[in-house]
């Protein structure tokens, strides 16, 4: 048998969930269900604060000032998180000033509305986009920060099911497809901005709407399994790999090649709100 979860009231889902839950379904029960995910790395805290310091320049009515203060989370070296950030930021504004392809039609033409926009449709699914705007060109244009030490591609683009995700709840709530799909990197070692722009069809986004149904009937009426392998991703290993597979035999634990038969823990979780 199969460790199995059964969950009476889910409610929305967003794109990273979906991920997470395809990947491993009892990873997503470990996070979403018992909020039991400590990881607060460095690196995200960064990233987050550099999309917050776009965001305040972007939005003309955040009179928000950043300082040093802000970084205080880099017990080593606050002040050189600070500097980083401001040149990454200024990178990014002059990415969307200076690309002819994108036509961005300047500050004054936002609103709240297009920055790091929240979006909920079908009941069932949510997510933010950090920037949607109409260029000068009457074009349809989303943008989603990248702060990164990685190079992007363009088939990273174009296969990209975040852009997807976010195609298809533009066009459910705007009823237009969106012109261009668009990550623009912020290099945390060259401080440079980089834009990767892309496209996606009618079939692309009833594609990932059929995966949106199908994940969201597992997670309502489904059994959650831990997988049988991969425990041992590109960063490293599971945070739950222990709670998972610490009573389990050492050599299947290790391999994790075989589902243990005397596997029959079961949870079950009433009523929870998980989101």
């Amino acid at each position: 048998m199969t460790d199995k979860v059964v969950i009476s009231k889910p409610k929305l889902i967003s794109h990273s969930q979906m991920s997470k839950f395809e990947n491993c379904p009892r990873d997503w029960h470990y996070n979403y269900v018992e909020k039991l995910s400590t990881f607060k790395g460095k690196a995200l805290f960064f990233g987050n604060k550099v999309h917050s310091m776009l965001e305040t320049r972007l939005d003309k009515t955040d009179n928000k000032v950043y300082t040093v203060e802000d970084f205080q989370y880099d017990k080593q070296s606050p002040e050189a998180a600070y500097k980083k950030a401001t040149k990454l930021t200024d990178a990014g504004m002059s990415a969307l000033h200076g690309l002819d392809e994108l036509a961005f039609p300047g500050v004054e033409s936002l609103g709240p509305e297009n920055i790091e926009w929240e979006f909920e449709v079908l009941n069932m699914y949510r997510g933010f986009i950090d920037l949607w705007f109409i260029n000068t060109r009457g074009e349809h244009i989303i943008v989603d920060w990248k702060t990164t030490s990685s190079k992007y591609s363009k088939h990273d683009i174009k296969t990209s099911p975040q852009l997807t995700a976010y195609a298809w709840a533009y066009k459910l709530t705007h009823g237009v497809m969106p012109t261009a799909v668009c990550f623009i990197t912020l290099n945390k070692i060259s401080h440079k901005a980089s834009l990767y722009m892309g496209t996606r069809t009618k079939d692309d986004i009833d594609e990932y709407q059929d995966r949106v149904y199908k994940n969201y009937e597992k997670i309502l009426l489904k059994e959650h399994t831990r997988k049988e392998s991969g425990c041992n991703g590109p960063y490293g290993r599971c945070q739950f790999y222990g709670k998972c597979w610490g009573d389990i035999d050492p050599v299947i634990r290790e391999s994790q090649d075989v589902m243990p038969l005397d596997s029959k823990k079961t949870v079950t979780v009433n009523d929870k709100d998980w989101f």
